[in-house]
């Protein structure tokens, strides 16, 4: 009796050899294993493949086998992306076509994947010399002795957040679709690293499942180690650039030359016999430093920044194709307006696909409970999702957004409004828009506590700039002001899913959020005020922008440090001056001495002059001492 699969495993290939025909023929001999299809995905150099799939059969029940053309562009990511794109089962599984899976590989993917939406497996390594010879049992064998089957539990800490190995990996399918796949511009490596960081930034867990586990070959000739861990520091470097990710990676958040010295230093020791002598080891540091060296010299110090291309290679699958719109409301505190924030919403010519509402636990009065009264006549389509405690407007927005299925998104407050013509208007904008315009925005009015209007325009506070549009001056005008309301964002939503998110270690969410979109993509916007925003004494902006806020100071400087890469040199020795004041900012108001100097390592280029960053850093550091 047919059986569709249920669990499809992804394998990139190229230029593969008897290593992958050892990786199928395990793969078809698994234990107790689902219905199940192998996807190989010819990268390039396998001319041999169709022939050897068809000298397969005939293939065991349950089991099918593909090749799938994946070679119109470089490097794993891409070849894993079709994959994605064309498999027929929900639970994806990911292996690589050097290695060899455990017995019980495809059952407890599977299974694991009954609880958990992404699961990295264990890993047994050894020195390419320690498997020459060995036949396939003899490896399976050394496999299953040596795996450690602990309980799952969370992954531990990787390069550029949890630890995820793109060899040895399973996830729910429409979990990779909703981040957008890997990214098709990390050929060299590195791929997991950004993979996992974007999952992370969405709030997805990926958890550590050691019983799933594979054998790995490692280089042991001291050339072909060292060109390895060189390429991984690089590698790793590259995948920042991408995602200008720095701070993320504790070994690039500042010159890794520091890594270098002490893995020199190191050898050194162990060549005089003052170390235990681990030349190998040594070889292993040396050389990833090293790359980390040149990767952090090419990415950021000379800014060669390389172009994201995530979803590439998934065709229509990275696209959300629910059309419509998805509306977030957050309200805290917002018992007196939000039922004209919802009214308002209700209201629309082209009714939102969905809205999301969420009470981030009000203090001082009944905002849940006024919500609650109104929504027993509300659509279905409006659904309330309080939290049970504080997190925050930006955790919050990344809950809500993590429910969205439609085509575009869009959040305002609790207590601003929106025009009736509101989501019609920026649905034509962004519809009749290239691709790569992923935000539109407009006009607000301004409005008080009563809503009688302050302002007919929001330009009165914060004045537009000359023909704002244009791609090559969004991100410089959004450094010297940013005039753009945060009420009238409309997003696609894949783009701000591939992006991460909002930024939930930052207190705000707008101006940050703005210029790290504006440096990979374009804006449109209408000059028509299509929202209210109200201004409150109690009021995100009036209590939280102040400039003697360390929650201001943090925001600010990390939105300033997006703004490094694609813009003049003019605006961007503006953004550097900025965060360079910032950080002084930073260090008059008592901030952290650990988080000021980290500033200032970031930022002393904007200085007036190497004296004068020298005198600041001298002041912080007398201060420092003193108190």
């Amino acid at each position: 009796m047919f059986e569709s699969p249920q669990l499809s495993i992804i394998i990139p290939c190229h230029r593969s050899g008897q290593p992958l025909k050892d990786q199928v023929t395990v793969l078809l001999g698994q234990t107790d294993a689902p219905p199940r299809e192998i996807l190989l995905c010819d990268n390039g150099g396998n001319p041999w493949l169709h022939p050897y799939v068809a000298s397969l059969a005939p293939l065991p029940e349950g089991v099918f086998i593909r090749v799938i053309d994946a070679d119109t562009h470089p490097g794993a990511s891409f070849a894993r992306n079709r994959g994605i794109n064309e498999a027929s089962a929900d639970r994806l599984a990911f292996c690589d076509d050097d290695d060899v899976v455990h017995p019980d590989w495809c059952r407890l993917a599977y299974e694991y994947l009954d609880d958990f939406l992404v699961v990295t497996g264990g890993v047994v390594v050894k020195e390419d010399t320690q498997l020459t010879g060995k036949s396939l049992a003899e490896k399976l064998e050394m496999l299953v002795a040596e795996t450690v089957p602990v309980p799952p539990r969370p992954a531990g800490r990787g390069s550029m957040g949890p630890a995820l190995m793109g060899g040895n990996f399973a996830a729910r399918r429409d979990v990779l679709l909703a981040v957008g796949g890997f990214d098709a511009a990390l050929v060299r490596g590195g791929e997991d690293n950004d993979l996992a960081f974007r999952l992370d930034r969405a709030g997805v867990p990926i958890t550590d499942c050691g019983a799933m586990s594979i054998i790995y070959s490692r280089p042991s000739a001291w050339r072909d180690r060292v060109r390895t861990r060189a390429r991984a520091g690089r590698s790793l470097a590259e995948a920042a650039s991408v995602r200008d990710a720095w701070h993320a990676v504790p070994e690039l958040s500042s010159a890794p030359i520091t890594e270098l010295g002490r893995a020199g230093a190191a050898a050194a020791a162990m060549a005089v016999g003052l170390k235990a002598r681990d030349w190998p080891g040594a070889f292993d540091r040396m050389a990833t430093a090293w790359g980390l060296v040149d990767g952090w010299t090419r990415h950021r110090f000379l800014r060669r920044q390389v172009k994201s291309q995530v979803g590439l290679g998934l065709g229509d699958l990275g696209r959300l194709h629910n059309p419509g719109t998805t509306v977030l409301v957050v309200a805290y505190n917002h018992a007196p307006y939000v039922i004209e924030t919802l009214e308002s919403i209700r209201r629309q010519t082209v009714p939102p696909v969905r809205v999301l509402i969420a009470d981030d636990a009000s203090p001082t009065d009944d905002t849940a409970e006024v919500i609650r009264q109104w929504l027993a006549d509300a659509p279905s389509s409006f659904e309330f999702h309080p939290n049970s405690t504080n997190m925050g407007l930006n955790p919050t927005l990344n809950r809500l957004l993590d429910k969205v299925d439609t085509e575009f998104v869009t959040y305002i407050a609790g207590d601003d409004t929106m025009r009736k013509d509101r989501i019609a208007v920026h649905q034509k904008l962004l519809r009749t828009a290239p691709d790569d315009v992923v935000l539109a925005y407009s006009d607000a009015v301004v409005i008080d506590e009563n809503s009688s209007v302050l302002h007919p325009s929001s330009r009165v506070e914060f004045p537009w700039p000359d023909e704002p549009q244009r791609s090559e001056d969004t991100l410089a005008c959004l450094v010297d002001s940013n005039w753009i309301p945060a009420a009238s964002f409309f997003m696609r939503t894949g783009a701000l899913r591939r992006e991460g998110g909002y930024a939930e270690d930052l207190f705000y969410e707008d101006f940050e959020l703005l210029t790290r979109l504006a440096a990979r993509y374009r804006f449109t916007y209408t000059e028509e005020p299509l929202v209210a925003v109200r201004r409150l004494a109690t009021s995100l902006g009036a209590v939280g922008f102040a400039h003697d806020s360390p929650r201001f100071v943090r925001s600010m400087f990390a939105a300033l440090r997006n703004a490094e890469h694609g813009i003049s040199e003019e605006a961007r020795e503006l953004a550097r001056s900025h965060r360079w004041e910032l950080t002084k900012r930073a260090a008059r108001i008592g901030m952290p001495f650990r988080e000021v100097l980290a500033m200032f390592q970031d930022s002393w280029r904007g200085a007036a002059t190497p004296a004068h960053a020298a005198a600041h850093l001298a002041r912080m550091v007398g201060q420092r001492v003193g108190s």
